[in-house]
């Protein structure tokens, strides 16, 4: 009878060994497991300003990033600071946490993962930063105000096709995802809704109108990337048309047909922020032949953000196997290319300070000495920075350390707790093995 209750009393015991190892298990994944094994989602904040701390939402990354309305004649009020959640299948897994820095010191954007909340406070202020250089452009339009030229994130050329009428300038902080996806290539209609001032009133005008963006020097002085003459054997026909709300006024293009390597959609809620309640557009993207694809974006798919009232989608599609093989090899980047770019940018910056000395000519000499003064410390500022050149807005940067999280010290304890189970299994196994030979020995003397 003693051995029964010893029995008994040794199999409870396993059994709420097992019970309080399975629950230490569940605590684990629930609290402490990386988002990238477990959830993939994080808790994001979700408002408006640079010290905004309300309201959240959950996505695949935390962002901050800024958002402007630009619909012609209406004026705005200056880019806003936006906080949010990205996700969807056209951002990759694996960006890393950081801040994309003009060299101005302005904060472009962010994203993070690496715990939840990160995009606001001393989380955000921890993570690396990629500086990236302003570019200079061709600025010609209305919005010029007289100047020949202007200094921006990237540059952008747009005509006509009908009147061939061009404009050129500066393309700034707008709206998120889409930005950072344009560069290098050409789009029918303008992708952003914005109204280009010189080459349309109406919303119609917009189907006639082709964008090209680009970010290096005065690369808008001409139309950026070579245009096909007729449609390619693998090019998409997609559907084209363009629908927005202004100032409570629907507005809305005809439906049409265009040519390009990519088909696009595109949709922008944002009632709180602007004239612009939506916008919705489709049309088609051809990038030049030399884009790299920016790393944190995938060739096609769908990705949306959301925050401060804001939310954008953009999706991309196409059948055509070339371009996207095109744009898979140029992420392969070669040490050799790189050398000819570096050069290049060398050959570049001699040029443009060739341009300031043929200007200074005609200087006085307070302002000769003010310039001298300038040039000589911008050398000192060059040589200090010369370990960490800036890159160019959103090119494929070395890879550096991911900073620091908690999920070394996760792996260990899921570790643990795999040899805890197995250990605890084997303890089960064993006093049930041992039952049943116990049993067996009962059974024989028992004549059973």
């Amino acid at each position: 009878m003693g051995q029964n209750h010893r029995r008994l009393g040794f199999a409870f015991g396993a059994k709420q060994f097992l019970v309080s190892i399975f629950s230490f298990a569940t605590i684990l994944l629930n609290f402490n497991f990386p988002s990238t094994l477990a959830a993939k989602e994080v808790s994001c904040h979700d408002c408006v300003g640079d010290d905004c701390l309300q309201d959240f939402c959950k996505g695949d990354y935390c962002m901050v990033t800024k958002y402007e309305q630009k619909w012609y004649p209406y004026k705005t009020k200056g880019p806003a600071v936006v906080k949010g959640c990205l996700s969807g299948d056209l951002i990759k897994d694996d960006v890393d946490n950081k801040c994309i820095t003009l060299e101005n010191g302005n904060r472009l954007t962010c994203f993070c993962r690496n715990k939840n909340e990160c995009n606001a406070g001393k989380s955000l202020s921890k993570l690396k930063e990629e500086t990236v250089k302003l570019v200079k452009c061709e600025c010609q339009g209305k919005h010029c105000n007289g100047r020949d030229s202007c200094i921006g994130e990237i540059c952008s050329w747009s005509q006509h096709v009908d009147t061939k009428k061009i404009e050129k300038g500066c393309v700034n902080a707008s709206i998120p995802i889409l930005k950072q996806r344009i560069i290098g290539a050409c789009i029918s209609p303008p992708i952003t809704g914005f109204m280009h001032q010189g080459l349309g009133k109406k919303i119609d005008d917009l189907m006639s109108i082709e964008s090209c963006y680009c970010d290096e020097r005065y690369c808008n002085s001409e139309r950026p990337f070579k245009e096909s003459e007729e449609k390619g054997e693998d090019d998409e026909e997609c559907p084209a048309h363009v629908m927005a709300i202004v100032a409570q006024t629907e507005k809305k293009s005809e439906k049409v047909k265009c040519i390009g390597q990519f088909c696009y959609t595109v949709s922008v809620n944002a009632t709180d922020l602007g004239p612009m309640q939506k916008y919705r557009a489709k049309g088609c993207l051809t990038f030049d032949e030399e884009y790299k694809l920016p790393e944190e974006f995938e060739p096609t798919g769908c990705g949306i953000f959301k925050g401060g009232g804001v939310e954008v989608e953009l999706c991309l599609s196409t059948k055509n196997k070339r371009a996207i093989d095109r744009v898979r090899a140029q992420e392969k980047v070669n040490p050799v290319e790189e050398e000819e770019e570096e050069e290049k940018e060398k050959e570049e910056e001699q040029e443009e300070r060739k341009e300031e000395r043929e200007e200074e000519r005609g200087k006085s000499p307070k302002e000769e000495e003010k310039s001298r003064r300038e040039s000589s410390g911008e050398k000192n500022d060059k040589k200090k920075g010369k370990a960490k050149a800036p890159s160019y807005i959103f090119d494929k940067t070395p890879t550096q350390a991911p900073i620091p999280d908690d999920s070394n010290t996760t792996m260990v304890a899921v570790f643990v707790l795999i040899i805890l189970c197995i250990l605890g299994s084997g303890i089960v196994w064993k006093f049930e093995l041992h039952k049943k030979l116990k049993r067996g020995n009962y059974d024989s003397v028992a004549g059973g």
